[in-house]
């Protein structure tokens, strides 16, 4: 009963702390700023009327959901670099605290991405409220769909977690990476159906195309969020499913093992 009450105690503490420790990094990304909040919906949907404004005559035959396709693809990469991003240079960020205070590192892991997680739920809640207002979208709704989207949102985050493990013990190592990370997610933007759609490429290419996890996961939010059937075989989810779960649970291992050893780097 007594080992009961303290790991309840314990799980209380560490709850709170998460969620103090999300807020402080929201207030100091967002606190000086003079748009504040704002800027989680205005860099996605600027860069959607942009690339809206110079490729939809390009793509808009060929995919008559152009629009709604181009923006959850883009907001759901932005979700994936933000949280990467943040999480590989989340031990770092907080190195003053570390030094400091005892307490599970793992803390400062999940506190990045649930910051992150915050920004994107932000984001989608603006972008359905929008598309329903203008009448787009609405008839092909469904709760099944959202509820495998919400799910599939769940699994790409457990991914991010488990990049995070190995990457925030790599930043540390090798103070590059970061920047490495960085123009490997410029890339990924444009190697990611998410501009052009997946069906203007050679079969070939789509091939090459669906090794990235991202094509999958926006491939199939498409699908689910329009009421359609999705190009991507079942299989491919499922292989996605098994190895964020691996991912996650060999980053977990790597980053327990190696955290005590590398907090001397900082």
């Amino acid at each position: 009963m007594r080992n009961k009450k303290l790991i309840s105690r314990r799980l209380e503490y560490y709850k709170d702390f998460i969620w103090e420790t999300t807020k402080a990094g929201l207030k100091l990304r967002y606190g000086q700023s003079a748009l504040g909040f704002i800027w989680v919906f205005l860099k996605p949907f600027a860069t959607f009327v942009i690339i809206l404004a110079v490729f939809s005559f390009l793509f808009v035959q060929e995919d008559q959901n152009y629009k709604f396709n181009l923006l959850v693809g883009l907001l759901i990469f932005y979700y994936f670099s933000e949280a990467t991003t943040n999480i590989t240079n989340s031990l770092l960020a907080q190195r003053d605290i570390i030094l400091k205070l005892d307490f599970s590192r793992l803390v400062i892991l999940i506190s990045s991405v649930l910051g992150s997680l915050l920004n994107f739920i932000a984001s989608m809640a603006t972008f359905f409220l929008f598309w329903f207002l203008i009448g787009e979208s609405v008839k092909n709704f469904s709760i099944l769909g959202f509820v495998e989207f919400l799910f599939l949102m769940v699994v790409l985050t457990v991914f991010i977690m488990g990049f995070g493990f190995f990457m925030s013990i790599w930043q540390i190592k090798l103070r590059d990476m970061s920047s490495i990370w960085e123009l490997l997610l410029r890339l990924l933007m444009y190697g990611t159906p998410i501009i052009y759609p997946l069906s203007i490429l050679p079969d070939f290419m789509q091939s090459a195309v669906l090794l990235n996890p991202l094509t999958i996961v926006i491939e199939i939010s498409r699908a689910l969020l329009l009421n359609k059937e999705s190009v991507i075989p079942d299989w491919y989810l499922f292989i996605f499913m098994l190895s964020s779960t691996l991912i996650c649970l060999g980053g977990y291992f790597y980053f327990s093992k190696n955290i005590r050893r590398v907090s001397e780097l900082m």
